[in-house]
C-alpha cells in the first residue's frame, strides 16, 4: 500500500536533487583560506543548518579522505597522520582519534550523502579539525580558516558581475496561466504498474515544476527515485510542456493526470491523483483507494 506521506518523505530525500538547489540562482561559495574552493557539489542550508562537502575542506586543508562503500564510513587522516576522523553516513555519531586518544563527536545532523559526496554541517568541521569557521551573509560564504585573509570585496563583485549576467526569463517560457488553472501538485499513481509521479513547484520560474518518477523496488520493499523532469505550465491552466517537448503535453484535472506523446495512446495514460490522508494500491489496471476501487481500465468510478 501507497501513502503519499511516505512519498513525502522519498521527495524530501532530494534535498539531494532539489534542495541542493535552493540556492541554484545563488550557489553558497565556500573559501578554505582565503581560497575559494571549486566542488561538484555545492553547499547549502538545511533546517537553519550549513552543510558542506567534507571531501573538498579536508583535501584544501591538506588532510587524506577515504571512503568504505560497504560500511559507509568516511575516514579523514590529517596530513601528519595524527588525527583520524570516522564518519558513518546517516547517523550523528563520529570517532575522532587524536594523538592515539580517541573520543566520540555528536554532529548537528547526520552525514548525508548527496550528489555522490559526502555532507556534514560545517560546525563539526570546526570542532574537529581545530579551524576557524565563519560566514559572510552578504555574499552567502562559508569561510573556514583564518578569517584574517578573507577579501569580502572579491566576494562582493563576484556576487553582481552574477547578477548581471543573470539571463532574463523569457516571456514565452512563462505564459500568463488563467485563474482557472487546475493545482497540479501533489502525487499521482500509475494504474498500469503501480509507479508514482510527484508534482512540485520548482524555483526556476512562475509557471515551472519538477516531476518526479518513483517505482516499488521487490528488494528494498520501497519506491526508489528513478529520475527527474520539468514541467512548464501552459496558458490555458490545465495543461504543461513536458521538458518543453511540444509533442510531449501533460493534461490536468481534478482526478489526475493524463500523459500524451508518441507512445500513447489516442488519450494517453493516465495517473490517478493521491490524497494526503489515503491509501493506494494497483492491481490488474485497477486502482484502489483504502480498498475501494477509484479507477478501472481507463475509466474513473
Amino acid at each position: 500500500m501507497k501513502k503519499l506521506s511516505k512519498l513525502l518523505v522519498l521527495i524530501s530525500v532530494l534535498i539531494l536533487g532539489i534542495s541542493v538547489n535552493v540556492f541554484a540562482k545563488e550557489d553558497l561559495y565556500l573559501v578554505v583560506d582565503r581560497k575559494k574552493v571549486e566542488t561538484d557539489a555545492a553547499c547549502f542550508i538545511e533546517k537553519d543548518r550549513t552543510l558542506v562537502p567534507i571531501r573538498f575542506i579536508s583535501e584544501a586543508l591538506g588532510s587524506k579522505v577515504d571512503w568504505d562503500k560497504d560500511a559507509k564510513k568516511v575516514t579523514i587522516t590529517s596530513k601528519d597522520n595524527s588525527q583520524k576522523i570516522e564518519l558513518i553516513i546517516d547517523s550523528v555519531n563520529a570517532n575522532i582519534t587524536e594523538k592515539n586518544e580517541k573520543k566520540e563527536a555528536t554532529l548537528d545532523v547526520p552525514a548525508k550523502i548527496v550528489n555522490s559526496r559526502t555532507f556534514v554541517p560545517v560546525r563539526f568541521i570546526s570542532e574537529a579539525l581545530g579551524v576557524e569557521v565563519n560566514w559572510d551573509n552578504e555574499n552567502k560564504v562559508v569561510i573556514i580558516g583564518d578569517k584574517s585573509k578573507y577579501n569580502k570585496d572579491e566576494f562582493t563583485k563576484l556576487r553582481q558581475n552574477e547578477k548581471a549576467k543573470s539571463p532574463e526569463v523569457k516571456k514565452e517560457n512563462n505564459p500568463v496561466v488563467k485563474k482557472d488553472a487546475v493545482e497540479i501538485e501533489g502525487g499521482y499513481i500509475n494504474p498500469l504498474n503501480g509507479g508514482c509521479l510527484y508534482i512540485m513547484k520548482n524555483d526556476e520560474g512562475p509557471n515551472i515544476y519538477t516531476i518526479t518518477l518513483l517505482v516499488y523496488n521487490p528488494q528494498t520493499f520501497q519506491d526508489q527515485v528513478i529520475g527527474q523532469a520539468k514541467l512548464t505550465m501552459r496558458a490555458d491552466g490545465k495543461s504543461a510542456t513536458w521538458q518543453n517537448e511540444e509533442d510531449t503535453i501533460v493534461f490536468f484535472d481534478a482526478k489526475g493526470i493524463r500523459i500524451k506523446n508518441d507512445l500513447s495512446g489516442p488519450d494517453g495514460n493516465w495517473h490517478v491523483r493521491m490524497k494526503e490522508s489515503s491509501s493506494y494500491s494497483v492491481k490488474d489496471r485497477k486502482v484502489f483507494e483504502d480498498g475501494k476501487v477509484i479507477y478501472d481500465n481507463g475509466k474513473f468510478i
